[in-house]
């Protein structure tokens, strides 16, 4: 599944906590040759559940990786996941002093093979 528009909780350097749209893809391989797809609607709700309360880390990346593979039941061995986002960092400009923001593109991915 590509593209799925989900929030994101991302920690600042500064202690906060900011919730941020995201672009996420989530994909497993389809390993058993009898089967006519994977469970697509179990990469949704982990995902919906699995980033609902939770900083994104890349511990957490691996926890839904597993989890993939997992609810997949025999169906899959590999998993992949990558999010995407912008964040919002208020900058100080050099010269003039003048505080603007600027959006930096951030993405987080991870593999799991042969699990």
């Amino acid at each position: 599944m590509e593209a799925i528009e989900l929030p994101v909780n991302v920690a600042t350097g500064s202690d906060q906590t900011l919730l941020l749209p995201a672009r996420i893809g989530a994909f497993v391989s389809l390993d058993n040759e009898n089967a006519k797809g994977i469970h697509m609607s179990r990469l949704y709700l982990s995902l919906k559940e699995g980033l609902a309360n939770k900083t994104l880390s890349f511990s957490v990346l691996s926890q839904l990786l597993d989890e993939f593979v997992v609810k997949q039941e025999g169906l899959s061995q590999d998993s992949y996941l990558d999010v995407e986002f912008e964040l919002p960092v208020e900058r100080k400009a050099l010269l003039s002093g003048q505080v603007g923001w600027r959006h930096y593109a951030v993405k987080m991915f991870g593999q799991l093979k042969g699990a």
